[in-house]
């Protein structure tokens, strides 16, 4: 089979989850069915690098767009791709990342993260929420099949775009489990941790994650308890973030660290750095898309303020217990977002079923 994937919207180290997700569902899907032939639709910015970090089982078709420019990008989705893909002779696209072209001889699966613009639209401009409404409204309602990353992402798509629950199947973000030897060694000396506890928070740095808060509810902690919070994503070493760290008393207490590979993470993951005096028991970050992979993050995307600080609280004091699982249903039951990501989805094994059509009500 011939599988399509709409990979239009991702710029390397720029995307974020979406980024994540698409990687590791590829990876898997080929480990999974590797006599699937996967052709990957990419915008001319990620291009080159995109094409070559794919791997051999992966064709890259390159189109004429660029993802930084919205009307380019949306022409892409809504005409460019389809007629790429049916040069191309895909039996099936997957859009990864909540809009698809509604037309083609295609059968199309989008995946929905969220519906963000409906729950903060005081963060888009009212054109860019328009637009936004526009094409995520009709790429689910001219796909063959929806995936939610959630149950409460289901029901959201559900009461606030109009959609036949059983159009939709629920595939938790997967887990990929930790490397049994992280590269910890020089990490504390780098970062300057010395023997604190650190609290990880990994995200892109957009205003819908209000990364700020953290800032807040790590001043209301004595100052001898608080952990070192280590900042890692896109955009995170901000000078704007530097000053409102220092803004809030705690800029010694920060490391904004930026963009950082994934055995870094993975090595800021481990529940043990060297020469530490206990265990610091970061929060550990599932390996997926949607902007929602990690428990803190989750707490991130918050935007109410008046909230900031009593989720702030929860975060940091499980990052000090060690109670991560506890923190991740405080923080599902503010923003009804259930705890699945935390145990391994079934995203390869899923989406292909969903491909070949095994299930009865399946595209």
């Amino acid at each position: 089979m011939r599988v399509g994937l709409d990979l239009l919207y991702l710029l390397p180290g720029e995307t974020g989850g979406r980024e994540t997700y698409a990687r590791e569902l590829v990876g898997a899907m080929l480990e999974s069915a590797p006599e699937l032939e996967l052709v990957a639709f990419v915008n001319r910015d990620a291009g080159p690098q995109l094409a070559a970090e794919l791997g051999e089982g992966v064709r890259a078709v390159v189109l004429p767009i660029s993802a930084r420019g919205r009307g380019q990008w949306a022409l892409g989705e809504l005409a460019l791709i389809s007629v790429s893909a049916r040069r191309e002779g895909v039996e099936l696209l997957h859009c990864m990342a909540n809009f698809a072209p509604p037309w083609g001889r295609f059968r199309r699966v989008v995946t929905i993260h969220d519906l963000q613009y409906r729950a903060v639209p005081e963060l888009l401009s009212p054109a860019m929420r328009i637009g936004t409404s526009a094409l995520v409204s009709l790429a689910a309602r001219r796909a063959h099949r929806i995936i939610a990353v959630s149950a409460a992402g289901r029901d959201e798509i559900v009461a606030e775009l109009g959609i036949d629950a059983r159009r939709i199947d629920v595939v938790p973000n997967g887990v990929r489990p930790a490397p049994p030897a992280p590269l910890t060694a020089g990490l504390r000396e780098r970062y300057g941790l010395d023997r604190r506890a650190i609290a990880l928070a990994v995200a892109t740095n957009l205003p819908h994650k209000n990364l700020p808060a953290l800032f807040g509810a790590l001043a209301l902690m004595p100052a001898e308890t608080r952990p070192v919070l280590l900042l890692a994503g896109h955009e995170t070493d901000d000078a704007r973030m530097a000053a409102q760290a220092a803004a809030a008393g705690v800029a010694d207490d920060v490391r904004l660290l930026g963009a950082r590979s994934t055995q870094e993470l993975e090595s800021l993951c481990a529940r043990r750095l060297p020469r530490a005096a206990e265990p610091s028991r970061g929060l550990r970050p599932p390996r997926s898309g949607g902007d929602g992979a990690l428990a803190a993050r989750r707490v991130l995307g918050d935007p109410r303020a008046a909230r900031g600080r009593t989720i702030g609280r929860a975060l940091f004091r499980s990052a000090l217990t060690g109670s991560n699982r506890c923190a991740a249903r405080r923080a599902d039951r503010r923003s009804r977002t259930p705890t699945a990501p935390w145990r391994a989805g079934p995203c390869p094994r899923a989406v292909l079923q969903l491909a070949r059509g095994r299930r009865g009500d399946a595209c």
